[in-house]
């Protein structure tokens, strides 16, 4: 088998979530975007420039998102669920905490639907 880092990139990462038919939305532990495939971005009616490597808090706070479930999860230190209303479509979302070995998040998987 070949090396898994040898051909795990972020462009295969990111053509293997885009090849999804749901949405996914990964932040970093400090709540910046690193990961925002193309059914999110339909289903949020945005470009990934617009969220790619940007902070959530600085998103909502300019209104650009109205939540984050990504950070409320960062926040909580737990997964979280809930439905909204996004560009009039029901959207069911789910954000998972992705722990390292020392207890800290690594990141924030978020899934919509």
């Amino acid at each position: 088998m070949e090396n898994f880092e040898a051909i795990w990139d972020y462009e295969s990462t990111k053509a293997s979530f885009d090849g999804l038919g749901i949405g996914v939305h990964i932040i970093d532990g400090q709540g910046v975007t690193i990961l925002y495939n193309r059914a999110c971005a339909e289903m949020d009616g945005m470009d990934e420039s617009q969220v790619l490597g940007k902070n959530m808090r600085e998103l909502v706070n300019e209104g650009i998102f109205s939540k984050s479930l990504g950070l409320e999860a960062l926040d909580k230190k737990e997964s979280v669920s809930d439905s909204q209303v996004v560009n009039g479509r029901i959207i069911f979302t789910t954000s998972e905490p992705v722990w390292k070995e020392d207890g800290t998040i690594r990141f924030v998987l978020t899934s919509c639907m």
